[in-house]
């Protein structure tokens, strides 16, 4: 998901200003296909490449927001960006497809407590006699004490990876170690401190919160007693739900977020 989020975020900072704000026009004229809202044209306007790749993947995911932008791409007359796009769709599916075999291979020989796919040759941390020697233990806590055996020698790089990987493939486990999720464990400085509270309400609208919900939480008099109706609805929510908060909040209020996250 990282990489596939970079390649789009670089191929959309290969635009100049001109070309973006084409971009950006065929974006609003796109009719999603069926199950897809269409991307908001306030959002668009005035949007750097990071926040339009937010909003790609916010509203259509890694596979369809890559196949949307492509599209837009072509229509500007951005073949050549468009057919790196159409590479990066090319290598999820077969991505998913590996990952689908993995996972059913795994299934069959034995579930495990701790996941070491992301650990793969040619991902940078483990060369492959490190990892034949760690996926020869027996059990998955073997596998990671003899994972763990390496850590104190890599550097933030690759201990970075490795937590990257963990929160990919053990996401539930790591969430607990760190107290929750992060729209949970900032909970009160998000109620306080959010400033564009409109602006991620419209965000949710018709994904997280319903017609009913937007409308209750919108008449609230300040921002901070929207975000404390919109933080009735969190206890009951799941992880996508909480992620899709997440995303928003990064859209609207990114500053915020990496002031919270460097907490």
């Amino acid at each position: 998901m990282e990489t596939a989020e970079r390649e789009l975020l670089e191929t959309l900072e290969e635009l100049g200003e001109r070309e973006l704000q084409r971009f950006k026009d065929k974006l609003s004229e796109i009719q999603p296909k069926e199950g897809y809202q269409q991307l908001p044209s306030g959002s668009l306007r005035n949007a750097a490449p990071p926040a339009l790749t937010d909003l790609l993947l916010l509203f259509y995911g890694t596979d369809y927001g890559a196949e949307v932008a492509a599209e837009a791409l072509r229509a500007i007359d951005q073949g050549a960006l468009a057919e790196r796009i159409e590479r990066l769709i090319d290598a999820l599916e077969r991505e998913k497809h590996y990952f689908e075999w993995h996972q059913k291979q795994e299934k069959e020989l034995k579930p495990l407590r701790y996941e070491i796919t992301p650990f793969l040759p040619g991902t940078c941390l483990l060369n492959d006699e490190q990892y034949q020697r760690i996926r020869a233990e027996k059990t998955s806590q073997e596998q990671m004490q003899k994972l763990y055996e390496l850590v104190p020698s890599w550097d933030e790089w690759h201990k970075d990876r490795l937590y990257q990987a963990l929160k990919e493939t053990n996401r539930d486990l790591v969430e607990e170690l760190e107290g929750g999720h992060f729209v949970d464990r900032h909970r009160e400085q998000l109620i306080q401190q959010v400033s564009e509270v409109d602006g991620v309400l419209k965000l949710l609208r018709g994904h997280t919160l319903t017609p009913e919900q937007y409308q209750s939480i919108s008449t609230g008099r300040s921002n901070v007693e929207k975000m404390q109706k919109l933080y009735e609805l969190v206890p009951s929510w799941g992880r996508e739900q909480k992620d899709r908060l997440y995303r928003v909040l990064y859209i609207t209020n990114g500053a915020l977020l990496l002031e919270s996250a460097g907490r």
